[in-house]
């Protein structure tokens, strides 16, 4: 499932798109062996891991950089039980989006 939010007022929000999927997997062991999978596959794209806080049961944070619009973005995968979680969020060029897609993560694991 996949769902995605437009900011009506990026100037306000700095934050343009939030992207959100959820992707089940059989058992909680299964989610936690795909998070580096996923992460590996967005690697492969030019994203750049970066170290962080964790979130829920494991957890990885990547940014990359638009080379075509120089917008900014941060994905976050992140395993709660049996499911992988990706929050992705993109801005304007400079402006960190990594700050409202924690609150998303946070969001999600409260829920």
């Amino acid at each position: 499932m996949t769902r995605t939010f437009t900011s009506s007022d990026p100037a306000t929000t700095g934050t343009t798109t939030i992207n959100v999927s959820s992707h089940a997997f059989k058992d909680p062991a299964s989610a936690l062996a795909a998070l580096p999978q996923y992460a590996a596959i967005l690697e492969s794209y030019g994203w750049v891991p970066v170290e962080g806080e964790q979130y829920g049961d494991g957890s990885r944070t990547l940014v990359w950089t638009n080379p075509d619009t120089g917008e900014d973005a941060v994905t976050i995968y992140v395993v709660e039980g049996q499911l992988l979680y990706r929050v992705f969020a993109i801005g304007p060029s400079g402006f960190d989006s990594t700050p409202n897609a924690i609150h998303v993560v946070n969001q999600l694991l409260e829920s």
